[in-house]
């Protein structure tokens, strides 16, 4: 055997341990639009049947306008904190969403696999933020009023 069909070989066998990432299925989130200025419970779903997956890899992330993540949390297919049933292949994480402009936020979910050095990507979760922006603007009592108060509290109770 030469040696570039040796070294063929083993890259082939090197790769082939290393493997490709599983796959993360079908994701969603429910609702998938909510008003803003009112905090919503949004249910996060997700279906990896793949057996190699690592439960304790199952994430939601966040991304920013840049694509930067930021782990939301852990996902659960446990039957508890929002999964309807254990060990159907159905990952959730459910958490109240509160958000005060209008606009969207993208989230995806990550998994580990066994025997794979990378994480399988959802595609993105855009959940869409509805309604008009809500600032408060605090008109009473005026600065000049504020300022030349008295700082001595008053009290018109007798005993």
């Amino acid at each position: 055997m030469s040696r570039q069909t040796l070294f063929a070989c083993l890259s082939f066998v090197v790769l082939g341990a290393i493997g490709q990432a599983g796959t993360v299925g079908a994701s969603a989130a429910t609702p998938n639009s909510v008003p803003a200025n009112v905090g919503t419970v949004v249910t996060f779903t997700s279906v990896i049947t793949d057996p190699a997956v690592i439960a304790s890899t199952v994430n939601l992330q966040q991304l920013d306008s840049s694509g930067r993540a930021t782990v939301v949390g852990l996902m659960h297919d446990d039957g508890q904190n929002g999964d309807a049933a254990a060990n159907d292949g159905t990952y959730t994480l459910s958490f109240t969403l509160f958000q005060q402009n209008a606009g969207s936020l993208t989230f995806r979910v990550s998994a580990g696999f066994q025997g794979s050095l990378t994480r399988a990507l959802s595609a993105p979760i855009v959940v869409t933020i509805t309604g008009a922006s809500m600032g408060v603007t605090i008109t009473s009592p005026s600065p000049a009023i504020a300022r030349s108060s008295s700082s001595k509290p008053t009290s018109n109770w007798k005993a």
